[in-house]
């Protein structure tokens, strides 16, 4: 599958690469004479224009020594690709600028069959349908895809003819240097395309379903996702493999997004990742949900991962994690950084509200009481909170803030209301239920 996923589909990479630097000189904004946007532009007059060298072009532009450097681009543009990249090596241009020229040009006929094949935009009024639609109706069509992927293939395999194939791209961001680390160049390169190759075709599949998965469709995903990591996996050493999963996976990126206030340390996040890495493995809810079974017996497995989770961390860490993961937390933290009161302010918040949360169950456990009792000391405990909380957050404006983004657990210390004529029975786990 891997040979056929990359042959079929190498041009869409190259497809993209040739946008980053055409978005910036693309042809048709080209009136003026290109010298104007040579890399040597900046030498002056005096820089003289790269030649041709022999053997490397084709025809007469091939094998002319015609100083191009002035020429506009209706002088280089040419429909037979080796005439076009020997005018582009006489202008002076460098071997990744004229591929990327090249393969911009190629595209144009594969841009004009994908209009063809999406069609006029429909014609709908705002309050009905999708605007682009038809754009997108294009990603379920099979063989729409199909064709354009062999028209890209085949101009990927041009380009190579032409000008060999292309250099190792390596890593050419942070972002890629975070994702790759310290791999060598040509592992990158196959990782990047094995990734190209295999979104395609997963994207197809999540959009075909339009959220509504059959058992087919997890099928079909399963074996994608199965296929790709068995080819990432010839690509790495183990060692290579484990630590590009603790980079790039589904997993590692929710760790970084989740824990980001717990700020772990390496070796906390590679004690986390092992742990919650098995956990979405098993409980894999990205293909779909689960039946009510297994959405059960995830909601034990989620309790027992915390658990582990906090056995692996420092006795001193344990605190942090649970503040850092509470939701509570994270709303009072983005509150208070707003309001612009101090960071400490938060964790005083969190700590009110675990406070308050025992206080509270020890009064609705406590069978002595009788409901007017329970009830004042409710109250009592809802204004003390009401003012210790409004306090922490700089005033009533900060305080009916938090009441609706992260405080609705202060809710819960409102006394009990009886109808006329009610009761109360106090359960055995302590709740209230109130009886006509």
């Amino acid at each position: 599958m891997k040979t056929l996923l990359r042959s079929a589909l190498i041009a869409l990479s190259l497809g993209l690469n040739a946008v980053v630097i055409v978005v910036l000189t693309s042809p048709e904004t080209l009136a003026p004479p290109l010298r104007l946007i040579r890399p040597d532009a900046a030498a002056g007059p005096a820089a003289s224009p790269a030649r041709p060298k022999a053997g490397t072009g084709s025809g007469a532009a091939a094998g002319s020594a015609a100083d191009l450097s002035g020429a506009t681009w209706s002088d280089l543009k040419s429909d037979d690709p080796a005439t076009f990249i020997a005018n582009l090596r006489a202008a002076g241009y460098s071997e990744a600028e004229i591929r990327a020229l090249l393969a911009y040009q190629l595209n144009q006929k594969v841009a004009a069959r994908r209009r063809a094949l999406v069609g006029p935009t429909p014609d709908t009024p705002y309050w009905r349908g999708t605007l682009g639609i038809s754009g997108a109706s294009l990603l379920t069509n099979p063989q729409a895809q199909a064709e354009l992927r062999e028209l890209n293939k085949q101009n990927a395999t041009l380009i190579d003819s032409l000008l060999g194939p292309a250099p190792v791209a390596g890593i050419t961001s942070p972002t890629e240097r975070l994702q790759f680390a310290d791999l060598a160049p040509d592992k990158v390169d196959q990782l990047k395309q094995i990734n190209s190759d295999y979104s395609d075709l997963i994207t197809a599949v999540q959009l075909g379903a339009s959220g509504a998965y059959f058992p087919e469709d997890r099928a079909k995903l399963k074996l994608l996702n199965d296929e790709k990591d068995k080819d990432i996996r010839a690509v790495l050493t183990p060692e290579e493999y484990d630590n590009y999963q603790l980079r790039t996976s589904s997993t590692a990126q929710n760790m970084r997004s989740n824990l980001q206030l717990f700020q772990p340390s390496e070796d906390e996040f590679r004690k986390i990742f092992a742990l919650q890495s098995a956990f979405d493995q098993q409980f894999n809810t990205s293909m779909g949900g689960l039946n009510p079974e297994l959405a059960r017996q995830r909601s034990q497995a989620q309790t027992e991962l915390t658990a582990q989770i906090k056995a692996a961390l420092s006795p001193d860490r344990v605190t942090d994690y649970e503040k850092s993961t509470d939701s509570s937390y994270r709303m009072a933290v983005a509150l208070v950084t707003r309001l612009d009161l101090p960071p400490a302010n938060a964790t005083q918040l969190w700590s009110l509200q675990k406070d308050t949360q025992q206080r509270l169950t020890a009064l609705r456990n406590d069978r002595t009481l009788s409901v007017d009792a329970r009830n004042q000391a409710l109250s009592s405990l809802q204004q003390e909170v009401t003012s210790r909380a409004t306090g922490m957050l700089g005033g009533p404006r900060g305080f009916e803030a938090y009441q609706q983004n992260g405080g609705g657990w202060m809710q819960n210390i409102a006394p009990t209301i009886l109808p006329p004529g009610g009761t109360t029975v106090i359960t055995n786990g302590g709740s209230v239920i109130m009886l006509p």
